[in-house]
Parts: structure tokens; sequence; C-alpha cells
């Protein structure tokens, strides 16, 4: 038989098209599941994502529709969690179709390494723990969460807070080097009153802000700018490269 189209093979499936319909086959070309869906995704950890009728859902390495086909939008499932949208709101559904958070936010988004799921309503974002639980308010116009701290905006100005929502690092600085990257090497460079310099994680001023431009530390070494020259310097502020 041929296809129209076909994808890689995934957990022992590939998905394949043909008169506009897709459906999975097996590694000797036996179809699997039929070609009755107008999408079909590739399988990830046992699951794959279909659509039919205009709305989306799972189904299993059978054939059987595990997670009904009622949502608007799904994400492939991550870490046991897949992202679905439905009636204009997102959530995380689990294997079994139980819906994690309330189908109430504008868009939802896993914060791994904080364990929480960041989300944004009416242009606001905050955090959420898996109960659905409001953990840090639903106040800053940008967050991003790493490494157990999370980067925040909030009237134009940065900061960073803990899992608690604990200020960290006082929203008080124009810019960061590196958005979303959070810390390098312990440091990050921070911009105030038109000026660079680098704080620690705690928001301790480590080098002074004295350069019209810095980038985050690599490998012990942070490019910076004074005077319109550039130079490299070290984590004490010394400079070891200079760029003349």
């Amino acid at each position: 038989m041929e296809y129209e189209l076909a994808g890689d093979f995934r957990e022992g499936l590939a998905h394949v098209r043909k008169d506009s319909k897709w459906g999975f086959i097996d590694k000797s070309g036996t179809i699997v599941v039929p070609l009755e869906y107008d999408y079909a995704g590739e399988f990830k950890e046992g699951l794959a994502q279909v659509k039919k009728d205009n709305k989306w859902g799972f189904i299993d390495k059978s054939g059987t529709v595990v997670l009904s086909l009622e949502y608007d939008m799904v994400n492939d499932f991550y870490k046991a969690l897949a992202k679905a949208k439905k009636d204009g709101k997102w959530s995380f559904l689990l294997y079994t179709g139980e819906i994690v958070l309330p189908l109430d936010y504008d868009k939802v988004y896993p914060a791994d390494s904080m364990d929480l799921f960041t989300v944004e309503k009416s242009g606001k974002m905050g955090f959420i723990d898996k109960s659905g639980k409001i953990v840090v308010p639903l106040e800053y116009d940008i967050v991003y969460g790493h490494e157990g701290l999370a980067q925040v905006k909030k009237d134009g100005k940065w900061g960073f807070i803990d899992k608690s929502g604990k200020v960290i690092v006082p929203i008080e600085y124009d810019d960061f080097g590196g958005y979303g990257s959070g810390f390098s090497e312990s440091m990050i460079a921070v911009k105030k009153d038109g000026k660079w310099g680098f704080i620690d994680e705690t928001g301790k001023v480590v080098i002074p802000l004295e350069y019209d431009k810095a980038s985050n530390f690599s490998e012990g070494l942070a490019i910076v700018r004074k005077d319109e020259k550039w130079s490299f310097i070290d984590k004490a502020g010394k400079i070891v490269i200079p760029c003349e």
C-alpha cells in the first residue's frame, strides 16, 4: 500500500496518511490503527495524539481511545503530563484523562526545575502546584523558573523570587544578562540606572555596576564594555584580557 505521507517509527509504530486520513502501521507494514483520523502524531510514552472532527485526544497502541477526543488542542505527554486546551483555557492531563489543574488559565507551562506550573491569566503570571493551589500570586508580567528561583518582571523591573514567592533579589533592575537563563557560575549580570555589574544568588552586588555593557560569566570570564573599550574580567572584577 502506498501512502501520501509517513513518519519515522516511534515505539514500534509509524504514523501514515492516505486519502487525507491518518493511522499507524507496524514494522511489517500491517495497519494496526485504522486510517480514520484527520491527524495523528507520533507515539510518546505509549500514547499518540489524534484529531478527528476538529477535536483532539489520545489513543494507545491498539488504537483504543484512552483520552476522549474533546479538546481543542493537546501536546504530547512529557513526564506523565500532557498539556490540553478546552474552551479557550489550558490545563494538564494525566494518562487517565484526569485534569491536574483547573481549566481556568490562558496559558500554562511546566516549571520543571521548581516542581511547579507557571500559569498566566489576564496578562499576569504566577506559580501553582500540582494540586492547583496558587503558591506565587499571579502578579508578574514575566516569569522564568529555574534552579529553585524564578526570574520575574513587574512594573518594568526585574528581580528573583524563590518557590514560596519570597523576593530573593530585589525587583529593581532594568535588565539581566541572558533572559530566562538564570545565574551563570553563581553570578548574573544586572543593569540599573544605565550601568551594568554583577550580583550573586543572594542578591549581593559582587562586581560594581560601572560598565556600559556586560555579559554573563562563562568558564570564569565575562566580557564587559567600559569607556567604549571591551575587556574580559574575572570574578573579582579584574581585567584579565584587554580588548583594545
